[in-house]
């Protein structure tokens, strides 16, 4: 990339990055690269004031990222000779807190396309998906939400009103990093 493209690049970064909720958190037990969104942190009105594109841009570098960190996990000093399974991404978007306010349509539109973008894009790097802590409301969102993704990945999402701590406790190997996890970002 030029020097004018990688400063291009800098000043999205610097728009995009203090309004975004997602975080790579690290590794599972298993090798798998972790993210964590904390919903209840996003200021919506604030990520739709930036360029859908820079989002978009943003959120492109930010699947690259976990690419590299799934290759890295992938690479073949660290893959067991019995595993032939790809060490897909494990995604947690902690729900906890929101409000109708965090839903408005036009979020859910942005919403929409950028996963569809990282569909079209990417679809290997998603392992499973928890969305923890759903409040009865967010069913409407999910039914809106779901119309764009294939059904491969629709089959892993688990929607929960609960917080998955036995599953998500399973993925990272203990109660403690399952703590951690929950309080970061």
């Amino acid at each position: 990339e030029s020097a004018e493209e990688e400063e291009r690049l800098a000043l999205i970064r610097d728009k995009v990055k203090p309004v975004w909720v997602f975080r790579i958190w690290g590794f599972t037990k298993h090798g798998n690269v972790v993210t964590y969104g904390n919903i209840e942190k996003l200021d919506l009105k604030e990520l739709l004031k930036r360029p859908e594109v820079d989002i978009k841009r943003y959120y492109l570098e930010f699947l690259d990222k976990i690419f590299v960190m799934q290759n890295y996990s992938n690479s073949a000093p660290r893959r067991n000779s019995n595993d032939e399974k790809w060490k897909a991404n494990v995604e947690i978007i902690n729900l906890q807190g929101i409000s109708m306010a965090h839903l408005h349509i036009s979020g859910l539109r942005l919403l929409n396309r950028i996963l569809k973008l990282a569909q079209d894009v990417a679809p290997e790097i998603l392992g499973k998906s928890y969305i923890i802590n759903a409040p009865w409301f967010f069913s409407g969102a999910w039914a809106i939400i779901k119309r764009v993704l294939a059904q491969e990945i629709i089959d892993k999402v688990t929607v929960s009103s609960g917080n998955c701590k036995e599953e998500i406790v399973e993925h990272l190997g203990s109660e403690e990093l399952y703590e951690d996890l929950i309080k970061s970002v």
